[in-house]
């Protein structure tokens, strides 16, 4: 569970990262805005199509961070498993 809370909040703080990069550059690289793409969308949804305000944009940001964590800690949950199931090498 703790790892499942750290990756939430790095991935929350990541994505706060990532808003304030891609509100500097503007659109100039649209690779900024690929991992909040599904943020804007849920925002938009919360807080109506032309008006995501402040408090639905963090809802947006929430939400996708809480996906992105679950999915990370899958893959952690994955490779841990992958892990223990590989021969040891013995010396």
């Amino acid at each position: 569970m703790s790892l499942f809370i750290r990756l939430l909040v790095g991935i929350f703080l990541f994505q706060l990262a990532l808003f304030g990069m891609a509100s500097l550059f503007h659109g100039d690289h649209p690779a900024l805005y690929f991992l909040i793409i599904p943020a804007i969308w849920i925002a938009m949804v919360v807080g109506g199509v032309h008006s995501a305000g402040t408090f639905s944009l963090l809802i947006g940001i929430a939400v996708s961070a809480l996906f992105y964590a679950l999915l990370a800690s899958l893959v952690v949950l994955a490779v841990k498993f992958v892990h223990s199931k590989t021969p040891k090498p013995e010396i």
